[in-house]
């Protein structure tokens, strides 16, 4: 039964989830991470960019994905990274298509249930590198594909155990949620730097989609309906959401498995906190904290994050 009371995480300043959630996106900074990027070609002619932080002699790596519009340059990506480097461990900072600071060259991009490309980096690095362990750690939307990814595919031997922070796992729900006056901010945050990303296609691929209806676009809907599903082969909005939310997978999954959430989490509808599942599955763990916003689990020393700690411990349990 995989599944605790709420974890005694007690945020040393302002007890509010929107204050949390800006403050370590925003304010945290982090040294002691230094990237070596390496640039691979994919299968359809398209490339992924990997920012190594390697450790000599090492055979375990930790991979780390970004959430939405973000890069392996977070902060939060770098503090696992640091965590893993810390532990012995190679880091690798995941870069979904797109994100890396150059446009991709293919139509499709990245999205909430994309696990293709994850699945060619990870045989990629095993037959290049003969990693022998490989844990994978997401955060929001990095955390859904990591969680799909784990219910989905069929085992590799070299994947010892999964961790998501924040994660979205049903997608609907989340998008409900994000149609909120309180969550309009983050929204249109993410539209902006969306829309124009998609937009950009147009050069690429004149005709291809229907940019009118990106460049309207203003919520999640409408977005996904104009861009999401099209581009990547889905008939709706609808048929996207619900071929890519992680939570029907979460049962399969059989490696130890980490989903870390915060009850308050602003982002997060009800279908997004597993317990019932957590309950039945013998590897699959789910744990909350009473507050903490998205992603937001700011201690008064910036160094740490309490997920890091709490993965970190984790990953020992299971002697990573």
């Amino acid at each position: 039964m995989p599944i605790y009371d709420h974890l005694p995480y007690h945020p040393p300043f302002f007890n509010n989830r929107h204050f949390l959630t800006i403050k370590t996106a925003l304010y945290r900074k982090l040294d002691g991470v230094e990237y070596n990027r390496e640039r691979i070609e994919t299968p359809d002619n398209d490339f992924l960019d990997l920012d190594w932080s390697w450790v000599d002699n090492s055979d375990r790596v930790v991979i780390v994905l970004h959430g939405m519009e973000g890069n392996a340059g977070k902060h939060y990506v770098r503090g696992m990274i640091k965590k893993a480097n810390e532990m012995g461990a190679t880091g690798l900072g995941y870069n979904f298509r797109g994100c890396s600071g150059d446009p991709n060259l293919q139509l499709r991009s990245y999205h909430s249930g994309e696990t293709s490309d994850l699945r060619f980096v990870i045989d990629y690095i095993i037959k290049k590198y003969k990693f022998k362990k490989i844990a994978l750690v997401g955060f929001s939307l990095g955390a859904n594909v990591v969680l799909k990814f784990l219910g989905e595919q069929t085992p590799v031997s070299e994947i010892k155990m999964g961790a998501g922070i924040s994660s979205p796992c049903d997608l609907y729900s989340t998008s409900v949620k994000l149609n909120k006056w309180y969550n309009r901010f983050y929204l249109k945050e993410f539209l902006v730097t969306l829309k124009a990303k998609s937009a950009a296609k147009e050069l690429s691929f004149p005709g291809a989609l229907d940019y009118q209806a990106i460049a309207n676009s203003y919520d999640f809907f409408t977005y996904d309906a104009a861009y999401t599903a099209p581009a990547h082969g889905f008939s709706s909005a609808k048929e996207y959401w619900e071929d890519s939310s992680s939570l029907p997978y979460l049962p399969d999954i059989k490696v130890p498995t980490l989903l870390l959430s915060s009850v308050d989490d602003t982002f997060l509808g009800p279908p997004s906190f597993p317990y019932e599942i957590a309950e039945n599955s013998k590897y699959f763990y789910f744990r909350t904290t009473k507050s903490g916003g998205h992603m937001g689990f700011v201690q008064r020393n910036l160094d740490e994050l309490y997920s890091e700690r709490i993965v970190f411990d984790f990953f020992e349990k299971f002697n990573f």
